[in-house]
């Protein structure tokens, strides 16, 4: 398994590190590092608007990704809803009220998980 890249945007340093490493810190200030992962390569230290560039582009991407995941879980939430607003449309029986049951748990779940 490959160590991965974290880097420190405002001291513009990198260190190699496993990806499962937690609380990665920077060398040099102490604040948290981000990880790059593997691939994408690091400008040097003296590259300052490579380093903007590298930092604007990765928050960017971050950002998509948490809207991303707030649009599926939304989704998710809405057909849970409209499943079990079907569900109890029908008439009741053993099987249907274990589903209602069931979908209103994993529904709670993404509600308040």
């Amino acid at each position: 398994m490959s160590n991965y890249t974290w880097v420190c945007f405002s001291c513009r340093t990198a260190s190699r590190r496993a990806p499962v490493a937690k609380d990665v810190r920077c060398r040099r200030c102490a604040s948290p590092c981000e990880c790059l992962g593997y691939k994408i390569p690091v400008p040097p230290k003296a590259r300052a608007r490579e380093w903007a560039v590298l930092a604007e582009t990765f928050y960017d991407s971050r950002r998509r990704h948490f809207f991303s995941q707030q649009a599926l879980r939304t989704r998710r939430i809405h057909d849970i809803e409209q499943e079990i607003a079907r569900l109890e449309s029908l008439a009741s029986n053993e099987g249907r009220a274990a589903a209602i049951k069931r979908l209103r748990k994993q529904l709670e779940q993404l509600l308040h998980g």
